[in-house]
């Protein structure tokens, strides 16, 4: 092998090892769980709820929540929907459901807009 062929096949490696590290922190879970590439080093910062006393919360909505796969998930949802004034949510992670309680009647579409804006989506049940 000459110089030239020695120098082209290390650009290649590297060229290969980059592009390896890469796809491990996109499918790998380190730029989060659908390879957002956002910094998920850091949780997401929780959106407190002030009134946690469930009988200040007479309206109910349940819906189940696709793509969430890890707290991470279940955290950027639940702040999505509780940065909505008068709302609070809980989800539950295994059955993939979120429930919004809300001090005032409840938008559908206005939840449903938070969690995409999370990154997830609402599952349609058929009627």
């Amino acid at each position: 092998m000459n110089a030239q062929t020695v120098v082209l096949l290390i650009v290649v490696l590297v060229l290969f090892a980059f592009a390896l590290r890469r796809a491990r922190d996109v499918f790998g879970g380190k730029a989060g769980c659908h390879g957002s590439g956002s910094n998920s080093s850091k949780a997401p910062k929780p959106v407190v709820v002030a009134d946690t006393d469930e009988s200040h919360y007479p309206y109910r909505l349940e819906l189940v929540v696709g793509g969430m796969t890890c707290d991470r998930c279940k955290a950027a949802v639940e702040n999505s929907v509780n940065s909505i004034p008068g709302m609070w949510a809980r989800v539950d992670l295994g059955e993939r459901r979120i429930m919004v309680l809300g001090k005032s009647p409840i938008e559908q579409a206005a939840v449903e807009d938070a969690v995409e804006a999370a990154g997830y989506y609402v599952v349609r049940q058929p009627e």
